[in-house]
């Protein structure tokens, strides 16, 4: 639940970040993409964690700090999706930089081609031709990012499952390793 959740959250960010990136160079959306790919691949997950949860959940009171559920209501969708927030953004911050980076190259190759700027000679709007030529050519080394990148978001997982106290892979792998 925590890697597909992580994985699409990723790819939700990442992609339209990347491509805004990509259709103007020099703003704030390059700035601020430059920015998460940084963060997300030079910090640690535990740190980034440990930061998370003592500001939204210690200090703000936003977020849970752990578990899968909340103890004292019943197990419900809406309460696992409320405690899946924190942790699925936190996976999802860690491989977020490789998606928009990919995307941002690709998008930049295709952005020179000939047909891009003759389907923007045609009078077509910006936007269109994003989506329409740009998004739908620079879909494989996306592809191929997706494939490479899962077991990066397994091994994000495994840490923040023991962080958060969530039942899972990272739990099971770390009974095991301790139980030999």
């Amino acid at each position: 639940t925590l890697t597909i959740t992580a994985l699409f959250l990723s790819l939700l960010v990442g992609v339209p970040l990347g491509l805004m990136a990509a259709r103007k160079p020099h703003s704030f959306a390059n700035t601020l993409s430059n920015g998460i790919a940084f963060l997300g691949s030079s910090v640690p997950n535990f740190f980034i964690s440990l930061i998370c949860i003592y500001l939204f959940a210690v200090k703000l009171h936003l977020l849970p700090a752990s578990g899968m559920y909340t103890s004292t209501t019943e197990q419900t969708i809406g309460d696992l999706l409320y405690h899946l927030i924190l942790p699925a953004s936190l996976v999802a911050l860690s491989i977020v930089g490789n998606f928009i980076k990919q995307t941002k190259g690709a998008a930049l190759d295709v952005l020179s081609e000939d047909y891009v700027r003759t389907a923007k000679a045609k009078g077509i709007g910006e936007r269109l031709v994003v989506l329409r030529h740009v998004l739908r050519n620079s879909l494989t080394p996306i592809i191929t990012e997706i494939s490479t990148g899962i077991p990066f978001l397994v091994a994000g997982t495994v840490t923040i499952e023991r962080i958060f106290s969530w039942p899972g892979l990272g739990s099971l792998m770390m009974n095991a390793i301790s139980s030999r």
